[in-house]
């Protein structure tokens, strides 16, 4: 099932691994503000959803569907920065507005939106 917070948790996940390598539960913690306790409860559920495994060292790697999914999530985030600086959208402003946008928007609509983007990208 596809929620804003376990998307941010996935991608989250993604890119602390990326910078990391390993990661636990109090990285993503600090890194979205949230409490210890809030973060165990959706890593248990990413673990049954077969997102993530947690290791006996309780460091935390994506399954192959989980890497898929987040990397999707996060390009979805890249795609929508990259349109909102194109469109002169002040740079303060991008961040939140992007991560709105990664959510809320369908993967039919997203598809025409980086299509349109790849396209405006090649005539710039």
């Amino acid at each position: 099932m596809r929620t804003e917070s376990k998307e941010m948790y996935l991608k989250t996940i993604y890119l602390l691994s990326k910078k990391k390598g390993e990661v636990r539960n109090i990285d993503i913690a600090s890194e979205l503000a949230i409490s210890k306790p809030s973060v165990t409860e959706m890593l248990k559920r990413l673990v049954s959803d077969g997102d993530i495994t947690i290791n006996r060292d309780n460091i935390i790697s994506l399954t192959t569907e989980g890497k898929e999914r987040a990397e999707m999530i996060y390009n979805r985030y890249v795609t929508f920065v990259d349109l909102l600086t194109l469109m002169e959208i002040p740079e303060e402003k991008i961040h939140d507005a992007a991560c709105k946008l990664e959510h809320g928007v369908t993967d039919e609509i997203f598809y025409y939106m980086r299509n349109w983007l790849d396209k405006e990208k090649k005539r710039t």
